[in-house]
């Protein structure tokens, strides 16, 4: 459980019960939002890096369990190169992310599927930030989208059937 403590003096020091979840996808925007940041040095990048798969090794019940069947302790991971790799298939045959933000997920990205196998699905609980990322991408190697005609192929549902 999280508890938030108001700031009146140690004597008058109140807790207040928070929503866990809530709480959860405040930190993951926050993660997110300071990723975006244009000046992220590597030092905090890397920080961010940790600090987001030990959410995910504690609220990400498949990763949680890959994490387990590899014997990794999450308290030794201390660097990028110590995180383990997730397999993509598992995007196929699990609902994967962290419980409650799949839930309130708004968007679902589903690949082609053009192989006739299942589709992967990936859960985006908030569109927002997720735009922000691909547009200062886009951006830092390529300038403002607006400067571009994007041409796209996009299979529709009679061929993906979703």
């Amino acid at each position: 459980m999280f508890f938030r403590t108001t700031n009146f003096g140690f004597s008058q020091l109140n807790l207040h019960l928070c929503n866990p979840m809530q709480n959860l996808q405040n930190r993951l925007d926050e993660i997110a939002q300071k990723a975006l940041h244009k000046n992220l040095n590597s030092l905090d990048f890397d920080f961010l890096a940790l600090e987001l798969f030990r959410l995910h090794a504690q609220h990400n019940g498949v990763y949680r369990e890959w994490i387990n069947f590899l014997k990794i302790d999450v308290n030794k991971v201390h660097s990028l190169q110590d995180i383990p790799f997730f397999p993509v298939r598992f995007f196929k045959t699990f609902k994967v992310g962290i419980n409650a933000c799949i839930q309130n997920s708004t968007l679902c990205f589903t690949s082609s599927s053009t192989t006739g196998a299942k589709p992967s699905k990936h859960f985006v609980p908030n569109p927002g930030i997720y735009q922000s990322s691909f547009l200062q991408t886009f951006e830092m190697f390529y300038d403002s989208p607006k400067q571009w005609t994007i041409l796209a192929l996009l299979l529709g549902p009679i061929v993906t059937g979703n």
